[in-house]
């Protein structure tokens, strides 16, 4: 009986109060001064974009949720969205874009980011700032990251992309370090590109592994003028004509990126993947809606980083 009066109280007090999302903070518009999202306010919901203005910081606390329902978070200043490896910051198909400012900071740290984009085109910035991207999880990311004529180093270390566009970099006037990164399904027709490179700078793509050896890692669009480090990744193959066809090299007709040496295992610092298992179909009907169902590689299942 006290059990069911227990029970009784708290589907009444559920009634009453509402849950987490009953209780999420709507925002949208200008941000003019600093501001915190706080865990206890959370969870955060985009009513409409959110600009962050020159200057001002947004910090978003370590296990804080974001669902943008595909708004953005424009930023002009500084977004400080850093999580820890107990409680990381959920963005949910939250669009996070760069304005055209010098001054502009996107660091995202111990994140997950579902659907959306973090450093996306808009409205002509084409990635300019800074970006600092690390210990996070990326997937069905429907927009590459764009780094064009960053003014600061940016670096991409220690992340899995899932079923996401990859990293875009063009006319860098600083070095970019793509490094201990998995590259898991990629979508689009690469998972590293650089389309052109600025006053000698280069882009280092080391340490990384390229699990899918049916698409295109790399990528130099505009042939050996641009400047890429490729060497000491992970192809989850030693075969080295299957790794030649896992790159671009402009007409591919040139052989640019220099891969070699490259490693025979996943470096010890780069995120542990382990790559889903397909189940088999049933025998008796192959074609019914659950055994397709249950076929399915889109989802994958992570239980840790491992560093």
């Amino acid at each position: 009986m006290k059990k069911l009066l227990i029970i009784l109280f708290v589907c009444f007090m559920t009634l009453v109060f509402g849950s987490d999302t009953a209780r999420a903070i709507d925002v949208g518009g200008t941000i003019d001064t600093d501001t915190t999202w706080t865990l206890d306010n959370s969870p955060y919901t985009l009513t409409s974009d959110v600009q962050i203005a020159e200057s001002v910081i947004l910090t978003i606390e370590p296990g804080v949720t974001v669902n943008g329902d595909w708004e953005s978070i424009g930023v002009w200043g500084v977004l400080n969205a850093v999580g820890d490896e107990n409680s990381y910051i959920v963005f949910n198909n939250t669009r996070i874009n760069n304005g055209n400012s010098e001054g502009v900071s996107i660091n995202v740290q111990f994140s997950e980011i579902n659907g959306g984009s973090i450093f996306g085109l808009n409205h002509g910035a084409y990635g300019s700032g800074s970006l600092v991207l690390t210990d996070s999880i990326l997937q069905d990311v429907s927009s590459a990251i764009y780094l064009s004529f960053p003014g600061e180093e940016c670096s991409i270390e220690r992340n899995i992309f899932l079923n996401s566009r990859g990293i875009s970099v063009s006319f860098s006037r600083k070095e970019v370090y793509i490094r201990n990164n998995v590259f898991y399904q990629q979508i689009g027709a690469y998972a590293v590109l650089n389309y052109a490179s600025w006053l000698g700078t280069e882009t280092i793509v080391e340490y990384n592994s390229f699990l899918s050896t049916d698409r295109i890692a790399l990528d130099l669009r505009n042939g050996c003028e641009t400047g890429m480090i490729a060497t000491d990744n992970y192809w989850n193959t030693t075969d080295t004509d299957v790794i030649d066809s896992m790159i671009l090299d402009g007409d591919d007709d040139l052989d640019c990126i220099e891969y070699e040496p490259f490693l025979t295992e996943p470096h010890p610092d780069t995120p542990y993947f382990l790559e889903p298992e397909l189940e088999p179909e049933p025998l008796d009907n192959p074609t019914s809606p659950s055994s397709v169902e249950s076929g399915s590689s889109s989802g994958c299942f992570i239980t840790t980083l491992v560093r």
